[in-house]
């Protein structure tokens, strides 16, 4: 299995075209070093295959379960893009905007961080808006990644020995998916999961360990237990790793839990307890880089005992939310303001480890909100602070780099409209609705005074009294809300949401042009509040295990697969998985390209550090 689960094409080092000189002016001085003499690319183990021609690669893309045939396709003949899709590692046939949006990424303070990194090893934004039309299709993030660090893979030069690879609460091992997207040569010696459908849908596509375990607790006490790779009992293999890759719950820490957040506080949740077999872990196997991620909330100041009785409790903070995470709790003491996930791991590992942490979204990759906190910690003996401050610099500055251009839409990740693939989703949509509806025969309807109804009254009085027309308006009274259940409080919550998206951009529902307007590219979770559906107006909201992001341009509930592509895979094969089973990993899947970042920053950081894994590294920290 390589790379093509996520990439249509097979290119493994990413090279200019002499013919596509011009638009790939703006890399120049980043393909300098690796692409000026032959002598000094840098080099895999496994010996690179060539990019297909379009033609040859479109043929392939139908022949094959992991490549999306239909984004493929090559671009018309004798075209600019025929000639930028030849040196492309994928031909998903769309090309990327200039976006001039001012957006920043947030990276954790940390003593003695050099900011050099910034201009030295990763492409500062373009000066012109004609240098910044750079040839990235706006689903292709793989080639963004590999461009915009190609300077700094070239310094560490080939790879000595296979980066040794465990990971605990593994999911669907997309770590293994992006290490071979990204092609390093690794092992991955051992994984933890306990989902069965997560274990399923990696072996489907090819990515399991050499050792699968049901508890990580088997990985940390080196003992011989039930793997699913061996069919019998063993023992992880004694090899040392090099780098742990793990995203314990983030449930203890979600700010979505609202109000139960300080009734039961994270240390009391019950499973805050992922969190100390990860620092059990650590502390166990000693790993020389570590890579952990989890939800943004695991950066809000609280306290990890119990909260004093009779103290006021917070509100609710929807899932993707930004603004006052990293704030105190009012109703904590002014002698125990509580501390952060971060500093709560820095002070558990002092002595052992340095610990710094950068929040990634996907938004500039997907137009889908997912911010989360990514960890990177390094063992005292081999780095410092600011070799950590490196890393999170190397990975907030990759995404920088993808925030200068156009994201792709949600849409674009769908299913085209009347293909036979819909028409497949539209089946499996209304067999796994069939069987909910089946398990909710007995529950019984909500009273006549419900909450959502007085919420959605009040909105449209609201209106109704700013002098809007069309606030008793029914704008999806035809809709046949595919995928979902087809009761009042689902329609008018969209109906609501859809009117606040017309609203916002002075447009009237009542004249169909303008409401198609509105409807394009507006998704919306039908299993939140009305107030919670919708991100933003071009942003879908972030994809939990319950979410039914529901799209009004479809008319209908997103696949389990359109998910999965929204986190950056391309064509899994997700077999016979049930779809209730798809959507809970989607809903706690690592967004890959942010993974990718994460794990490409902390290794670039390390460098010379993991002794024999780049032996021929031309890499003076002192120079950067």
């Amino acid at each position: 299995m390589s790379s093509r689960l996520i990439s249509a094409g097979r290119s493994r080092d990413f090279r200019p075209d002499p013919r596509t000189a011009t638009a790939m002016r703006p890399l120049t001085r980043l393909f300098s070093a690796a692409s000026s003499d032959e002598e000094t690319a840098p080099r895999r183990s496994r010996s690179p295959r060539p990019n297909p021609e379009p033609a040859a690669a479109a043929s392939d893309a139908a022949r094959s379960p992991i490549i999306d045939a239909r984004r493929a396709t090559a671009p018309p003949a004798g075209t600019e893009g025929e000639r930028i899709a030849r040196q492309l590692p994928a031909l998903h046939g769309r090309h990327a905007e200039p976006d001039t949006r001012n957006q920043s990424t947030s990276v954790s303070s940390g003593s003695g961080g050099s900011s050099v990194l910034r201009s030295r090893l990763i492409r500062s934004p373009p000066d012109s808006s004609a240098e910044a039309a750079l040839p990235f299709p706006a689903g292709d993030w793989l080639s963004q990644i590999l461009a915009s660090t190609a300077l700094a893979r070239s310094r560490l030069g080939e790879q000595g020995r296979p980066l040794r690879v465990h990971s605990g609460f593994s999911g669907m091992m997309s770590h293994s998916a992006v290490l071979q997207a990204l092609g390093l040569e690794f092992i991955d010696l051992a994984a933890a999961e306990p989902k069965e459908h997560a274990r399923q849908f990696a072996k489907l596509n090819g990515i399991l360990p050499r050792h699968l375990f049901l508890d990580i607790r088997h990985i940390i006490r080196r003992e011989r237990a039930d793997c699913m790779i061996c069919q019998t009992t063993c023992a992880p293999p004694l090899d040392e790793p090099d780098i742990f890759i793990a995203g314990f719950s983030c449930q203890p820490f979600s700010p979505s839990r609202g109000k139960n957040l300080t009734k039961t506080p994270p240390r009391e949740h019950p499973k805050f307890d992922g969190l100390l077999l990860t620092l059990e872990y650590l502390r166990a196997w000693r790993p020389p880089v570590a890579v952990l991620e989890n939800t943004i909330g695991f950066l809000r100041r609280i306290r990890f005992g119990r909260q004093r009785a009779g103290a006021a409790r917070p509100a609710p903070v929807a899932e993707d939310a930004e603004d006052g995470l990293e704030e105190t709790f009012e109703a904590n003491e002014p002698e125990d303001d509580g501390i952060s996930g971060g500093q709560y791991l820095r002070q558990e590992l002092e002595g052992l480890y340095f610990v710094g942490w950068v929040k990634l979204d996907s938004k500039p990759w997907v137009q889908m909100r997912r911010p989360r906190v990514w960890l990177i910690l390094m063992r005292a003996d081999i780095g410092s602070q600011a070799t950590v401050d490196d890393a999170c610099r190397i990975a907030a500055d990759i995404q920088q780099h993808r925030e200068e251009y156009r994201p792709a839409q949600v849409r674009e990740m769908c299913c085209a409209p009347g293909s036979k693939e819909e028409g497949a989703l539209l089946l499996a949509l209304a067999l796994a609705h069939e069987e909910r509806q089946h398990s909710s025969a007995k529950h019984q309807p909500p009273p006549a005074a419900a909450r959502w109804r007085q919420q959605v009254q009040q909105q449209r009085d609201e209106w109704h009294a700013e002098g809007r027309a069309a606030a008793r308006a029914h704008p999806l009274a035809s809709a046949r809300l595919r995928g979902l259940s087809d009761n009042e409080r689902i329609r008018e919550s969209l109906e609501v949401n859809l009117l606040r998206a017309c609203f916002a951009q002075d447009l009237d529902p009542a004249v169909p042009d303008q409401l198609e307007r509105a409807k394009a590219n507006l998704i919306a979770d039908a299993s939140q509040n009305y107030r919670w559906m919708s991100a933003s107006l071009d942003v879908a909201p972030c994809f939990q295990r319950v979410s039914m992001p529901y799209s009004y341009e479809l008319d209908r509930v997103l696949g389990p697969l359109e998910l999965l592509r929204c986190h950056g895979w391309i064509q899994p094969d997700t077999g016979n998985i049930s779809v209730s089973n798809i959507r809970d990993l989607a809903g706690e899947a690592q967004t890959l390209p942010c993974l990718a970042a994460a794990i490409m920053g902390a290794l670039l950081a390390a460098g010379t550090a993991l002794h024999g894994l780049w032996p021929q590294a031309d890499f003076n920290r002192a120079a950067l």
